[in-house]
């Protein structure tokens, strides 16, 4: 299934898998709180140039925090590049990520195969949106989720609404057929009463 990017922050990284000492550590900014907002697109190359990810099949971000906790979040390769997200969990405090990407696979001669990429930063600046007591508390996410579903429900409110006044005009419209019809109806049977006598 493809990740959806619409609406989606997206940083693009290629990240070496040799030669780590003559490469600049990459580090890109985010902010705290944010959630299934930020991806990477990130093209991983060795000294021949972009590496073919035909062989791997599993993808995955791993994230450890200032508190040495790991997080991971599962990703895809999508035309020969890698696609991953920082979840919620991994920008919940703000300060430096250290991430990489993993690959995993089965090569032709079918031997597992595994390749991670160069580490790179996230430096996670605190949202001045939202203070760390309200980030860190565990019902944030289920606020977030809950502000979603209303705003959800906003929209199905007002197609409904929309679909009334449409509804409202084509049923007004059809009782002014109706009576011309009946006006119609009426004058027929005058004059049909009015032949009988």
């Amino acid at each position: 299934m493809a990740i959806d990017l619409k609406g989606k922050v997206l940083r693009r990284l290629r990240l070496p898998t040799t030669d780590y000492n003559s490469t600049p550590v990459q580090i890109t900014p985010a902010q705290q709180g944010d959630l299934n907002s930020r991806y990477f697109q990130i093209e991983m190359y060795d000294d021949r140039g972009n590496i073919d990810l035909s062989i791997y099949d599993t993808v995955v971000l791993s994230a450890t925090t200032l508190g040495d906790d790991v997080i991971i979040s599962e990703g895809q390769i999508t035309d020969g590049k890698v696609i991953v997200y920082l979840s919620g969990g991994m920008l919940e405090e703000k300060g430096r990520l250290s991430c990489d990407i993993s690959l995993a696979g089965v090569n032709d001669d079918g031997e597992k195969v595994l390749l991670t990429s160069q580490t790179f930063f996230v430096q996670i600046a605190r949202s001045q949106a939202i203070s760390d007591g309200v980030v860190n508390n565990e019902n944030y996410h289920i606020l977030v989720s809950l502000i979603r579903d209303v705003r959800e429900m906003q929209m199905v409110v007002k197609e409904l609404d929309e679909h009334l006044r449409k509804s409202e005009g084509e049923r007004e419209i059809a009782e002014g057929v109706r009576r011309s019809n009946e006006t119609i109806r009426q004058s027929a049977e005058a004059v049909r009463n009015s032949k009988l006598c």
